[in-house]
């Protein structure tokens, strides 16, 4: 296989897995969203700091995430999310 057939090869091999972690992480997505609700439900019941810091910390991570990913509405609007808390 000549240079430039094996790096199309790898470049194709790694196109692939960034689609398959893409794909993970849109799937992984709902549950996180849901997630992150319930423990501002909860928050909202008894004003726990740890919990607020939890909640901030899982806000701040779908800020990078989401832009890493592609999901740049959800990142925006977990920007302006974390900026609030």
């Amino acid at each position: 296989m000549a240079f430039g057939q094996s790096t199309m090869a790898v470049s194709d091999s790694l196109a692939q897995k960034i689609a398959k972690l893409k794909q993970n992480f849109a799937k992984a997505l709902p549950g996180r969203l849901e997630a992150l609700a319930e423990h501002w439900q909860t928050f909202a019941g008894n004003h726990d700091p740890a919990l607020l810091k939890d909640i901030h910390r899982e806000v701040h991570n779908l800020v990078g995430s989401c832009e890493t990913y592609g999901f740049k509405g959800i990142s925006d609007a977990a920007r302006v999310l974390e900026q609030s808390l």
